[in-house]
């Protein structure tokens, strides 16, 4: 194998497939990714058995074949090469791949080809459009709710419910404690669909495709080619293909928690606040508030909403905000993480808070929108 590559489009690929690859695990094969010529470029591909990507980087081919290289290594070769230069590859007899770039040469050993994973061979070609900003976003607020690892006592997978039909599609995260809800009338599917996404999508798809005017997409109806990315489902992965990058992932098979009930609650102490003054709030007295048991006080009454907390061996805090309010008091209590997470993903300048007792959930979404809502469980005083 021989080719000429350009390296600011290399490295550009390389780092994305290397969100994918594991740098430890129990098969090495897949910190690696694979690459093989075809046409007039090459295709990189990387997986770690779960979530996949392959994206196509053109190149001048003289020789095509294949090769299977160390992700990181790579990666960090072609970060210290100068930019806007040119990267010539020849697979030697021995198998070890020679990098030249002006006056630098490196030899990379490559990894049997036959050892790295087969894609998955997707049974559907049927593939539906959709605006990528509306999905990014919506992956983006729901993940914050998202655990880890699945939370077996309450039933939360480590992954998203995607409920979808003509009508609009709806996304859901929770770890048992919280819950993000988002939904859009301007993404629909022809068929009916309810699947499990893998927390890994969630976290890499954002970061791989490419970073578009959220705020500018929403407000058109009318997205162009290049603001639409195609979905494809089967019954055990889900396919998103943009331009020259394809992603899967493995579908979990878990059963997801209700979420009809909570977000149809309707709470009869609500307060509009100022988005970032109360997130100023809330992380100044957070500051001293008790770790091991993490929440402070949100006491409402009317026009005051005050926030405060203790630690007794640091100190205490407290925080007051005016408010148009006239209503029943309440004396509230909120792990503050879970507060600071919905406000880091909310775009809109004010947000509404509505409460019920300190035993209830509690709603915190925008304030003119009913379309994405954090539901909060509060910590018993």
């Amino acid at each position: 194998m021989e080719l000429k590559i350009g390296r600011n489009g290399f490295l550009s690929e390389v780092q994305k497939i290397q969100n994918i690859t594991p740098i430890k695990g129990t098969k090495p094969i897949l910190s690696c990714f694979l690459l093989e010529t075809s046409g007039d470029g090459v295709y990189l591909s990387a997986t770690d058995l779960n979530v996949g990507i392959k994206v196509y980087v053109q190149a001048e081919v003289s020789i095509h074949g294949k090769v299977c290289l160390p992700a990181k290594v790579v990666y960090d070769i072609l970060r210290e090469l100068p930019e806007n230069s040119s990267v010539d590859l020849l697979l030697e007899e021995n198998n070890r791949l020679r990098f030249t770039c002006m006056n630098s040469l490196f030899h990379v050993p490559s990894v049997d080809t036959e050892e790295f994973p087969a894609f998955p061979v997707f049974e559907t070609q049927i593939m539906h459009q959709i605006p990528l900003a509306i999905l990014t976003d919506m992956f983006y607020k729901v993940n914050i709710a998202v655990p880890v690892v699945e939370q077996k006592l309450y039933g939360a997978p480590a992954g998203a419910l995607f409920s979808g039909d003509s009508k609009g599609i709806e996304m859901v995260g929770t770890d048992g404690l919280r819950m993000a809800y988002v939904c859009s009338d301007k993404l629909n599917l022809p068929v009916n669909v309810t699947k499990v996404l893998p927390k890994k999508l969630l976290d890499e798809l954002p970061k791989i495709l490419p970073n578009i005017d959220k705020g500018k997409e929403k407000a058109s109806d009318a997205p162009d080619k290049k603001g639409m990315i195609m979905v494809g489902l089967t019954e055990n992965h889900i396919i998103f293909s943009w331009q020259n990058i394809i992603v899967f992932a493995l579908l979990l098979e878990n059963k997801f928690p209700d979420y009809k009930q909570p977000i149809s609650v309707k709470n009869d102490k609500v307060v509009i606040l100022d988005r970032e003054r109360f997130r100023q709030s809330v992380r100044r007295v957070s500051l001293l508030s008790e770790k091991k048991d993490w929440f402070i006080h949100f006491r409402l009454s009317p026009g005051k909403f005050v926030l405060d907390s203790e630690d007794v061996d640091i100190g205490d805090a407290l925080d007051k905000i005016e408010v148009d309010y006239n209503g029943e008091g309440i004396d509230i209590g909120f792990n503050p993480r879970y507060i600071l997470d919905a406000l880091s993903v909310i775009d809109d300048p004010e947000v509404s808070l509505e409460m019920s007792d300190n035993e209830s959930l509690a709603i915190l979404r925008p304030k003119d929108q009913e379309n994405v809502k954090f539901i909060i469980m509060p910590v018993r005083l």
